[in-house]
C-alpha cells in the first residue's frame, strides 16, 4: 500500500522544515563564532603588540584568503559532494583551533601563530561559504529559496551586531586561550548540525549542463566562459560589482569622515549610526521574505539602486555649504535614519539577486560561478575605497558624495536600459 499524496507532501514539507531549522543553526554557530573569535583576536593582537599595522595585519590576513581561493573553492564545490566539503570546513576548523590551544598551551601564543591559524581559518571558511551558497538551491524547493536567503541575511546581521558586542564582553572576562577552546567547539558543533542537513532535498532547482572532464585550471575557466556565455548572469554580477565600487566609493570612506571630522558627531554616537546598517539589513530580509515573490527581480534591482543614489545626496545635505542643523542629537535620528535606509536596499539587492542566480545557474557551475562573482566584488571594493580616500583629499565632502551618487545614478539607468532590452529580446524570441 503507498502513501497517500497528502502524506508524501507533510513529509517533504516536515523534512524541508528540519533543513531550514538545521541550516539556520548550523550557519548562525558558525558565524557567531568567527564574528567574534574576528574581533576578539584583534583586540587581543592590538593590546600585545599595540600596533596598528599588527592589527591591520589580521585583518587582511582575514580577507586574502577569499580572493585567492575562491575560484578553486567554485571548483572543489562542483565537483564533490556539497555536503560533505559544508561539514569537513566546519569539522576541520574546530580541530584547528582545539589544535591551537593545546599549542598554545605549551609553546605560548606567538604573532607569528595568530597569522597562520587567521590564514587557515579564513581559507577553510572560504570554502564552507561557497559550498553551502552553491548548495542552498538543493536545501529548499524553488518557492522557499527566497526565504531562506532571507533568513541568512538576518543571521548574518544578527551576528554582525552581536559579534563585537559578545567578543567585548569575552575578552574582558575570558583568556583568550580559554576563547580559542570555545571557537573551535561551536565549529565542531556547527558541522555536527550540518550532518543532518538532507543536501539532495530538492531536484527541481537542479539544471545541469554538459562540462567535460578538465583540469582544475581549465575548470576555472570554465566557469568565467560559462559566466560569458550567459547574458543574464553577466548583468546581474554586473550590477554587484557596480553596487559594491558605489557604495565602496560614496558611503563606505565618506560617511564615517563626515560624521567623525566633518561634523564632529561623538564617537558615542557613530557607534548607533553604523548599527542601524545592521538593522536595515534585517527589515529588508523580512520585507522581501513577506512580499518578494511578487516582485519582478530587476525592477526591484534597479529601485533599490536608485533608493542608494538618493540616500547618498540626502547624507551630503548636513554638510552642503550654508546648511547647519540646531543639534547633535537631530544629526544622528537623521544619519541613523538615512543608515538603515541603506542597508535596507542593499538587503534587498543582495536577496533579489542572489536568489535569482542561485536558480538560473546550471548545478554543476553554480559553485564556480558564485565563487567567482564574490572573488570579483572583492577585487574591486579596494579600488573604489582608494580612490574615494584620494577624492576626500582633493575634493570638498559633498562634491565626493554628490559625484558618487551621479555614478550610481547613471550606472544603474545604463544597467536597467540594456537589461529590459534583453528581457524584450527574451519575449520576442520564445
Amino acid at each position: 500500500m503507498t502513501d497517500s499524496p497528502n502524506i508524501i507532501s507533510n513529509k517533504q514539507s516536515k523534512k524541508e522544515s528540519i533543513n531550514f531549522l538545521l541550516y539556520s543553526l548550523g550557519l548562525l554557530v558558525s558565524l557567531f563564532g568567527t564574528n567574534v573569535y574576528t574581533f576578539t583576536i584583534g583586540l587581543y593582537v592590538l593590546k600585545v603588540t599595540g600596533s596598528g599595522l599588527s592589527f591591520a595585519t589580521t585583518l587582511v590576513l582575514s580577507t586574502i584568503p577569499v580572493v585567492l581561493i575562491n575560484p578553486f573553492a567554485g571548483v572543489l564545490a562542483d565537483k564533490l559532494n556539497r555536503k560533505i566539503l559544508v561539514v569537513s570546513m566546519d569539522l576541520i576548523n574546530g580541530i584547528l583551533f582545539i589544535g591551537l590551544f593545546l599549542f598554545s598551551k605549551y609553546y605560548g601564543l606567538s604573532l607569528a601563530i595568530i597569522y597562520i591559524s587567521t590564514f587557515i581559518n579564513n581559507c577553510f571558511t572560504a570554502i564552507f561559504n561557497v559550498s553551502m551558497d552553491s548548495a542552498m538551491p538543493n536545501i529548499v524547493s524553488k518557492n522557499n529559496l527566497m526565504k531562506l536567503n532571507s533568513i541568512t541575511k538576518i543571521i548574518i546581521s544578527i551576528t554582525m551586531i552581536l559579534g563585537p558586542m559578545v567578543g567585548g564582553i569575552f575578552f574582558a572576562l575570558i583568556n583568550i586561550k580559554t576563547f580559542i577552546v570555545i571557537n573551535g567547539l561551536s565549529f565542531l558543533l556547527s558541522g555536527i548540525t550540518e550532518l543532518f542537513i538532507d543536501f539532495q532535498y530538492c531536484k527541481e532547482n537542479v539544471i545541469e549542463e554538459k562540462s567535460e572532464k578538465l583540469t582544475f585550471y581549465e575548470e576555472v575557466k570554465e566557469g568565467y566562459k560559462y559566466i560569458l556565455g550567459k547574458f543574464d548572469i553577466v548583468m546581474m554580477i554586473a550590477i554587484f560589482i557596480i553596487l559594491n565600487f558605489a557604495i565602496g566609493f560614496s558611503i563606505q570612506v565618506p560617511l564615517p569622515f563626515v560624521i567623525n571630522d566633518v561634523l564632529k558627531i561623538s564617537t558615542k554616537y557613530f557607534g548607533i549610526i553604523q548599527s542601524m546598517l545592521a538593522i536595515g539589513f534585517i527589515l529588508g530580509a523580512l520585507i522581501i521574505n513577506r512580499y518578494g515573490e511578487k516582485w519582478v527581480h530587476y525592477k526591484v534591482i534597479a529601485n533599490m539602486c536608485i533608493m542608494i543614489g538618493i540616500t547618498t545626496v540626502l547624507m551630503t545635505i548636513p554638510v552642503f555649504p550654508g546648511v547647519s542643523f540646531s543639534s547633535e542629537i537631530i544629526l544622528v535620528i537623521y544619519y541613523c535614519f538615512i543608515t538603515m535606509i541603506l542597508g535596507g536596499s542593499i538587503s534587498l539587492i543582495d536577496i533579489t539577486a542572489t536568489t535569482y542566480l542561485q536558480i538560473i545557474i546550471a548545478d554543476n557551475f553554480r559553485g564556480r560561478v558564485m565563487s567567482l562573482q564574490f572573488s570579483l566584488v572583492k577585487i574591486i571594493l579596494p579600488l573604489a575605497l582608494i580612490l574615494s580616500g584620494f577624492a576626500i583629499d582633493f575634493m570638498p565632502i559633498h562634491v565626493v558624495l554628490l559625484f558618487g551618487s551621479f555614478l550610481i545614478f547613471m550606472s544603474v539607468t545604463i544597467w536597467y536600459r540594456k537589461y529590459l532590452r534583453y528581457i524584450n529580446l527574451e519575449i520576442i524570441n520564445q
